[in-house]
């Protein structure tokens, strides 16, 4: 069900990241949530 639903988001995701362009690389979204995680995992 997580598997399916997963690769559905990813189908989605990839048309919306080539419009950003190739360049962008990580979204910036995803990469302030990447180190926040980092972050609490350091310090915990």
């Amino acid at each position: 069900m997580f598997d399916s639903a997963f690769k559905s988001e990813n189908l989605l995701r990839i048309p919306v990241s080539s419009e950003r362009g190739v360049s962008t690389g990580i979204d910036p979204l995803n990469l302030t949530l990447l180190l926040l995680s980092y972050r609490e995992f350091r310090w915990a």
